[in-house]
């Protein structure tokens, strides 16, 4: 019991660990994405804007695709930001758990240890 109780500990730990290394990489990765999207945005508009210029012309078709394909990618980097965040919260509570977990295992095997 005591040797299963150290092991129990040890796993928890690093696992918790690399949990909370995942979720400090996902909360990141999230910021990142969400600083990247209002530049994204951004350019949507100066396209669309640069559309409504030259109405008429053939360059207009391939700007306003332009246009979409920029709002495309802002929606998707805002989407991913977003989950990227709450990914980041679920894997931190589960990190604290582990480490919690790890803690009340050490407890347990030092107070097993005392009394034997």
């Amino acid at each position: 019991m005591k040797k299963r109780l150290r092991l129990i500990a040890i796993v928890s730990l690093l696992c918790g660990l690399a949990v909370a290394g995942f979720a400090a990489w996902s909360y990141f990765h999230a910021h990142t994405q969400d600083e990247l999207w209002p530049s994204l945005q951004e350019k949507s508009v100066k396209l669309e804007r640069q559309a409504d210029m030259v109405k008429g012309t053939p360059e207009e078709n391939r700007l306003v695709n332009e246009a979409r394909e920029a709002e495309r990618a802002a929606s998707q980097t805002l989407a991913s930001a977003k989950s990227n965040s709450q990914r980041a919260v679920i894997f931190g509570i589960g990190s604290i758990l582990l480490i919690l977990i790890s803690i009340a295992s050490m407890i347990a095997h030092v107070k097993n240890a005392e009394t034997n």
